[in-house]
């Protein structure tokens, strides 16, 4: 991990940049900020509307952050994207990739004309001859649109990677540090949707990639509704509670509870298949956005449940500290920014 660019993500709810470079094994964050992303841009991304505003947004951010490099790395969120892991004959590079190409449509649900794929090796073995790739996938008119978006707003798109290949390096980079020995899953709570990554205890990779429906959006959608809510004050209620914390916790018990269910369910799945029980979750993204979060979810599955251990790696400064309460969220974008 080294870089001088800059990391940008685009979500369906917010715009996300990161200025930060890596440097004996530490990150120096130079620069974080977030904004909203333009309502219904991913529904009309192939609109030049929509496009054009989006560009305004993003440049509004940059100018605000004051950063002056132009050559930016994007992140094309979970919920936008899909991954899969499989294993495979240890092959070279070329004849892996184009295996790969060829088998896509087993793999991937997506029509394959309309998708860019990716290919990455996470493990070989030279034991057994085959290796662990992780396969990526997005829709073109994403990836055409968000960098067209990029181009826009005066900045230099250098290379787009999805979500779970840029927090699946930054949690290597963290869990090495700490020799992390107990296995564990990753939460990262979307806008959207929600995935989990289960990770390799002595490698610290990726190793099985599931996705669930419940996000952010769904529990935001639920206070609203349970507690007669506009969009505003059920976020600013669930990022701070205050003495409503008991009302909060049953209005979006249902959606906490399917989470949960699911969490569980992948983790048995994980544990009967490694043999080695799951003891630990940790947490990114909108879970910072979500008051007890943590704790709560911690109660429904039986597990240690905690924030990622960003301190390990994060060089303590001013923008650490305007952001200690919510820097999770930006872990993708910081690990492009520093690819």
């Amino acid at each position: 991990m080294a870089s001088s660019s800059i990391g940008i993500e685009i979500n369906e709810h917010r715009t996300r940049i990161a200025h930060a470079y890596f440097k004996d094994k530490v990150v120096y964050l130079q620069a974080l900020g977030m904004t909203e992303t333009l309502p219904q841009y991913f529904i009309n991304i192939d609109s030049d509307i929509a496009m054009h505003k989006q560009a305004e947004v993003v440049s509004r951010l940059y100018a605000d952050l004051k950063l002056t490099n132009k050559k930016v790395n994007a992140v094309i969120p979970d919920s936008l994207s899909y991954s899969q892991i499989i294993d495979m004959p240890m092959l070279p590079e070329k004849e892996l990739v184009a295996a790969v190409r060829y088998q896509a449509d087993e793999f991937i649900p997506m029509n394959i004309e309309d998708t860019y794929l990716d290919v990455e090796i996470l493990r070989a073995d030279e034991g057994s001859k085959r290796v662990s790739i992780l396969i990526a996938a997005a829709p073109k008119k994403i990836v055409d649109g968000v960098f067209r978006t990029i181009e826009l707003a005066g900045l230099e798109p250098s290379r787009l990677e999805t979500e779970v290949c840029a927090v699946g390096r930054l949690v290597s980079e963290i869990m090495k540090s700490k020799d992390f020995k107990e296995a564990y899953c990753v939460l990262s709570m979307g806008f959207t949707a929600s995935s989990l990554y289960f990770v390799d205890n002595t490698t610290h990779t990726i190793e099985f990639v599931k996705s669930t429906r419940v996000g952010y959006e769904m529990i935001l959608k639920e206070i609203m509704v349970n507690l007669n809510l506009d969009q505003i004050r059920a976020s600013e209620l669930l990022h701070k509670p205050n003495d409503q914390s008991r009302a909060l916790l049953d209005a979006m018990l249902t959606s906490l509870r399917e989470l949960a269910t699911e969490v569980q369910r992948s983790v048995d799945i994980y544990a009967h298949k490694k043999n080695l029980p799951v003891t630990r979750i940790f947490t990114v993204n909108y879970s910072s956005q979500i008051y007890g979060l943590t704790a709560i979810m911690q109660e429904l599955t039986k597990l240690y449940v905690d924030p990622l251990p960003l301190n390990t790696v994060y060089v303590p400064n001013t923008v650490l500290k305007v952001f200690s309460s919510e820097i999770t969220e930006f872990a993708s974008v910081v690990s492009t920014s520093i690819l």
